[in-house]
């Protein structure tokens, strides 16, 4: 367990032995687990409000840690879970960054701990190779950039080219030209790494085909006009259309703000 978690869990544990009922707010890291009711020999309940962008996975265990029940708490999701007697409650952070979680207890409670995820959970987590992104290789990709002007906080769209050159079996690089403003022209390689779960550094945390469009999100840390933030990419494209979208959120914020947006045809 990290040091800079004892302190914590110290502090919550006294509270959850001893009073009646409790609220706190829980901070999960990123890629663990947080189990509630370790020890606990009675049944209890919880209530949770999750407070990251991400959904989670809830689940009660019994003392093996064998899965009784389970479902996905959605970002900003609340509910309620019933832990019967020699049970535990698990709530798990299957990505890149922490997350919080409200969390109120109807009574006293012992036992509790963060775990990372073993090699088997992590082995679930959504990954991309080269064949996910192969329909984007094409060296005629026409439309436009349209991003937020901080100078004069106001949005400006401007003509833009792309091609996408396959480089390796693992890497394709962008190259980006501005018809109107040359000197912003530029190139960035994409490299798939860490076994497909990132993409250009930045975490891949869904990948999914709705309507014959592949959308692909991703998570990144950063900054942004100086402030320190989490960048959200979003790359959405099909055989006639490639959208990448780019938003961003303070940290302690909710709020996911708009940053600009490629958004080419062919």
């Amino acid at each position: 367990m990290k040091l800079l978690h004892f302190f914590p869990i110290l502090a919550l544990l006294l509270c959850l032995i001893s009073c009646s009922s409790f609220k706190s707010g829980l901070t999960i890291p990123a890629y663990q687990e947080f189990s509630l009711g370790e020890t606990e020999k009675l049944g209890f309940s919880v209530k949770l409000e999750n407070k990251s962008p991400f959904e989670l996975q809830v689940e009660t265990q019994d003392e093996n840690g064998k899965r009784m029940s389970g479902f996905g708490l959605s970002p900003e999701g609340k509910t309620k879970v019933y832990v019967p007697a020699n049970q535990k409650a698990v709530i798990r952070n299957v990505h890149p960054t922490s997350v919080n979680v409200a969390a109120e207890i109807n009574r006293g409670v012992r036992g509790m701990t963060y775990q990372a995820l073993d090699a088997e959970q992590l082995s679930n987590l959504p990954k991309l190779n080269m064949s996910d992104l192969e329909l984007l290789i094409d060296q005629n990709w026409k439309g436009s950039l349209r991003y937020r002007d901080y100078s004069s906080n106001e949005m400006v769209e401007i003509p833009c080219k792309l091609k996408v050159i396959k480089k390796g079996e693992s890497i394709l690089l962008l190259e980006y030209n501005f018809p109107n403003e040359p000197k912003a022209n530029d190139s960035q390689k994409v490299k798939i790494e860490e076994n497909g779960r990132k993409l250009a550094n930045q975490y891949v945390i869904s990948k999914e085909k709705i309507d014959g469009k592949t959308i692909i999100r991703t998570l990144e840390e950063g900054k942004d006009n100086g402030e320190e933030v989490l960048f959200y990419y979003t790359y959405t494209f099909d055989k006639e259309q490639f959208e990448m979208k780019k938003e961003y959120q303070s940290l302690g914020s909710d709020e996911l703000l708009f940053r600009n947006k490629y958004l080419f045809k062919r």
